[in-house]
């Protein structure tokens, strides 16, 4: 009798434990969570038969912020996508609702550790670290918002007509190749950044996209994923503002030589256009980086143009002192009078007034 009592005591127990057991998760994927995190490291990495962690790499491509000529920094927003496998995230929809999909802390689980190479900042990692989508074949995605200060070397030679090419490389923090290789989702080799969400830029326009993975020759090294925007100018601002006025500028120079030297201003024009050139050339240097690897062709033609200023402000010079010269202030030499009044007067018909006249 005894014996039966205490059987019936421990059933209800069980029975009375399952029911805590069960009142505490709220909802079927609560239960789920709490059943997938348990016992789950995040030290640990995931691996396929090889003993290597397959990591598809994407970007959405959100703005082009801005880009700078002057220190040669591309600040761009978008959105992240890394998918791999993990096995220990696997389940039987059937049995928790028809659960496909559940979202998990990032914090609790294992994600790759990718830092930006080029970075300009410190930050060389996400800016907010949002939860991930974990599905139920084991399958894990990620998509973190980040925004990037990223280096790209400008060729400014075509200047306001000149295309970029910038590039970001993401690479592993902690393993190598021998334990982490990228890949693509689209190709092995080539992927277009995603435009549904792209905000255009008022300066920039984005031609190809293309991206690639660079393998190392030693599984000792660190893989690195190259992405890279070519990016074309939009010239109109800087032709109607700084192209049109360096040109008139340009024009207005030749007609200094038109002036006459009696109106007294040959000088004065002259030296008005030579200073607005040096304030054009002032605006292109604070814009320009200031590197000796490339000279913008505007450049090259504003030296020049100051240069036929200069040269047009000597000739000025020279022209005043001859016209304004007279007998009472300055006696020629004898040696230009017999070259001229000798010689070069017969052969051009011309005769040497009377002394009286």
């Amino acid at each position: 009798m005894t014996t039966t009592v205490l059987i019936v005591i421990l059933f209800c127990l069980l029975d009375l434990s399952a029911s805590l057991k069960n009142s505490t998760f709220f909802s079927k994927e609560a239960e789920l969570v709490s059943i997938l995190l348990d016992g789950y490291s995040a030290r640990v990495r995931p691996r396929d038969k090889n003993g290597k962690t397959k990591v598809n790499v994407g970007i959405t491509l959100s703005q082009i912020m801005s880009l700078s000529e002057k220190s040669e920094v591309m600040m761009s927003s978008m959105y992240m996508t890394y998918t791999w496998v993990d096995p220990r995230f696997s389940w039987n929809e059937s049995k928790y609702d028809g659960i496909l999909v559940t979202r998990i802390s990032v914090d609790r689980i294992w994600v790759p550790n990718i830092i930006i190479k080029n970075s300009k900042e410190r930050n060389l990692k996400e800016s907010l670290r949002v939860n991930a989508l974990v599905f139920h074949n084991g399958s894990v995605q990620w998509l973190p918002p980040a925004i990037y200060k990223t280096s790209c070397t400008m060729d400014v030679t075509l200047f306001p007509f000149d295309w970029q090419n910038c590039s970001m490389v993401f690479r592993s923090a902690d393993h190598d190749q021998s334990e982490m290789i990228f890949e693509f989702p689209i190709t092995k080799t080539l992927l277009y950044f995603f435009l549904s969400v792209y905000i255009k830029n008022g300066e920039w326009v984005l031609y190809q996209k293309p991206a690639y993975v660079v393998e190392k020759k030693s599984d000792e090294q660190f893989q690195e994923v190259w992405f890279t925007v070519i990016l074309c100018r939009k010239p109109q601002f800087y032709v109607l503002n700084m192209l049109l006025p360096c040109v008139m500028i340009s024009i207005l120079s030749c007609f200094v030589f038109h002036l006459p030297v009696v109106a007294g201003e040959k000088i004065g024009l002259s030296i008005s256009l030579l200073l607005g050139d040096t304030i054009f050339v002032f605006l292109f240097a604070q814009r320009m980086p200031s590197t000796a690897l490339t000279v913008p062709h505007v450049a090259t033609y504003l030296l020049f143009s100051m240069i036929l200023l200069f040269l047009s402000i000597f000739c000025c010079v020279v022209v005043y002192n001859f016209h304004f010269r007279s007998n009472v202030t300055h006696e020629m030499p004898r040696v230009w009078k017999w070259l001229f009044f000798d010689k070069f007067a017969p052969l051009l018909g011309l005769q040497q007034p009377h002394r009286k006249e």
